[in-house]
């Protein structure tokens, strides 16, 4: 099954979050490129909390969300007196493949316009709807028309042209051109956990989705990395950091959507919106992010699980042993 996808590594040079070690851009004082500093500045004209936001988010489950996982995967980063320490923390700056998509837009203030794309097409449908009943609502108001009609038929045909200009910047396709994790990355070399909040205020807005909800989906694919990275079996048995970093981004990646989206469902009861937000978010992603919907879903749990651990012991690395593995796994259990 070749597949050109499965010729990019996970680990691979290119890719920010392979380095040693943490970008020193990224760590205590601002380190601003124009575009970072202007899209700061607008968000935080607009949501002055947001960044507050994805931090309590962020503390507030990251203990809940290690819960589920530990149970999802059987995994553990601690087993007996051996321990693995993976810290996140919420830091500014926008990664370079996001930041280079941003830049192409003619001025970051479209951002804040399609962020709101929802209100500006509910201030037309107002306009029209004033519009349409304008002779009863003078009535009721006992005026005379001194301006307003055109007024509002000028104000609609203003916010017309906005919208029709905006859909013409297609940014949450952009999305999609982006083969790398851009709201949060697991420096799998260190390792540590950075959740990335100016493109998750960007992002949650054009998904019209909360920036807690999605801030959770992101802490938890990133938790899952590491999880299926360095989390011990009930062996002591790890994933070696090299052949992890060589390995398929469509087995690392699917494996952390696929423990994302069931975390998501466990914490379902408790707030819907995450799903909502993780599958609104999957629509706009590239494929290694999106191909472990056709994993067999037939007792998937443990297909996955076992699965994994196989391709763990036995340095799986190319996508199409990994689905023979599923298969293979899928097949054993069924009987």
């Amino acid at each position: 099954m070749e597949n050109k996808m499965d010729r990019e590594l996970f680990g691979d040079d290119c890719h920010y979050y392979s380095r040693p070690n943490v970008p020193e851009r990224q760590i205590g004082e601002y380190w601003d490129t124009d575009i970072e500093r202007r899209i700061r500045n607008l968000l935080t004209s607009q949501q002055a909390d947001v960044k507050e936001r994805v931090e309590h988010t962020c503390r507030q489950f990251n203990p809940i969300i290690r819960d589920h996982l530990r149970s999802e995967t059987a995994l553990r980063l601690s087993l007996g007196d051996r321990r693995q320490s993976v810290p996140y923390q919420v830091v500014d700056g926008i990664p370079i493949s996001l930041a280079r998509k941003l830049e192409e837009l003619p001025d970051p203030i479209l951002l804040i316009l399609l962020q709101n794309r929802w209100l500006l097409k509910n201030g037309e449908s107002a306009l029209n709807l004033l519009q349409n009943h304008l002779h009863s609502i003078f009535r009721i108001l006992d005026k005379e028309d001194s301006g307003e009609g055109e007024a509002l038929r000028t104000s609609s045909f203003f916010i017309k042209e906005i919208l029709d200009k905006l859909d013409t910047f297609k940014l949450q396709d952009m999305i999609k051109d982006i083969n790398e994790d851009v709201l949060g990355a697991y420096f799998f070399r260190v390792p540590t956990i950075q959740i990335y909040w100016m493109p998750i205020a960007i992002v949650a807005g054009l998904l019209d989705v909360s920036v807690e909800s999605l801030s959770f989906v992101v802490l938890t694919h990133e938790l899952s990395h590491a999880y299926t990275h360095i989390g011990l079996d009930i062996d002591g048995g790890q994933w070696n950091t090299d052949k992890f970093a060589n390995t398929s981004k469509m087995i690392v990646e699917g494996l952390a959507q696929f423990y994302t989206e069931s975390v998501c469902r466990k914490h379902e009861n408790r707030q819907p919106d995450v799903l909502t937000a993780f599958n609104k978010f999957l629509e706009k992603q590239s494929e290694p992010y999106t191909h472990f919907k056709n994993w067999p879903q037939e007792h998937a749990a443990e297909v996955v699980r076992f699965s994994m651990i196989s391709t763990r012991s036995n340095n799986i690395c190319h996508y199409d042993r990994f689905i023979d593995e599923l298969n293979d796994n899928s097949k054993k259990i069924k009987q």
